[in-house]
């Protein structure tokens, strides 16, 4: 689904986006619930991010 995710990534129940394939997770990353990303452009998320 995505372009690249990292070691160690959680993500909720509940995650919404467009495509997927735009979305880059570094390592060590935590995306809490009801998160909704529009990635009609790219989007980069770096390492141990909260």
């Amino acid at each position: 689904m995505f372009e690249n995710i990292g070691k160690d990534v959680s993500i909720g129940s509940s995650f919404v986006c467009d495509y997927g394939c735009h979305i880059t997770i570094g390592n060590n990353v935590s995306i809490n619930t009801g998160c909704t990303l529009v990635d009609c452009n790219r989007i980069t998320i770096g390492n141990n991010v909260l």
